[in-house]
């Protein structure tokens, strides 16, 4: 599936689990009162007048700049809903998402990401093993410590890390998107934007109207099933909630 300004980076990881068998020490720059990154914000400037054909490039520095924020979504993906809900820092990540009825909360910092899910959702991604159904079983009343480094989980940090999930959206935005078209102003959560339609699919982003030009909210086209994406509260303090460490266990020790 293609991941388009819309779509949130991490519906094709929920679908590798599922169907796998088939933030602290964060620094604070103190933003302004806008929520934009000092650096942008002292700049001032009107982002009616961003370059249609360079909007990618330009909303990405902004938002990568920002040392965390809040990303909220819900959408369709082949006619199946699914929800996010996560929250980045320069510690880290927290949070969930869901795809029709599985949920995979979801927490991160460092080298280390944990997933809780249920027995049934750990058994299609363990596979055919025997036994998958027992391991399914001992994983899911526990926070999982999963390994990142390889294929099947790497995506996850898509959720758990900042800089990851920036670098995500922005491959994705910047292959699938564009040419833009800008449209009238708005307000998002009390911020003036900018609006600019897609015109390859009709979706509509909005971009803070001063200061760093950054992602405030999506939506997706009625023909594309509707569905929406905000960013806030850029640079307000954030650490991510981690599970205790008499909560995790290690994939790799029990499914080995």
């Amino acid at each position: 599936m293609a991941r388009t300004w819309f779509t949130p980076v991490a519906t094709l990881t929920v679908a590798a689990l599922v169907l796998a068998a088939c933030s602290s020490g964060k620094k604070h720059d103190g933003g302004s009162s806008s929520g934009a990154p000092t650096a942008f914000a002292a700049s001032g400037g009107n982002n009616a007048g961003l370059d249609p054909n360079n909007l990618v490039a330009q909303v990405f520095a902004a938002v990568a700049a920002a040392q965390s924020f809040h990303v909220v979504g819900s959408g369709k993906d082949q006619n199946m809903p699914y929800s996010l809900d996560v929250h980045f820092g320069n510690g880290g990540g927290s949070g969930y998402f869901s795809q029709g009825s599985a949920r995979f909360d979801l927490a991160g910092h460092g080298q280390d990401t944990y997933v809780k899910t249920t027995a049934a959702n750990w058994k299609a991604t363990i596979g055919t093993k025997q036994n998958a159904y027992e391991l399914a079983l001992t994983l899911a009343p526990h926070w999982v410590r999963v390994p990142t480094t390889k294929q099947d989980f790497a995506q996850l940090l898509d959720y758990v890390d900042k800089d990851h999930f920036v670098a995500s959206y922005r491959e994705s935005a910047a292959s699938q998107s564009g040419p833009f078209a800008k449209g009238g102003t708005t307000t998002v959560n009390g911020t003036p934007a900018v609006i600019y339609t897609d015109t390859k699919d009709n979706s509509k982003i909005y971009i803070a109207a001063t200061g760093a030009p950054l992602l405030l909210k999506v939506e997706s086209s009625a023909s594309d099933g509707g569905g929406g994406l905000t960013i806030t509260d850029y640079n307000r303090p954030f650490s991510p909630t981690l599970p205790a460490a008499n909560e995790i266990v290690d994939y790799t020790s029990v499914v080995k």
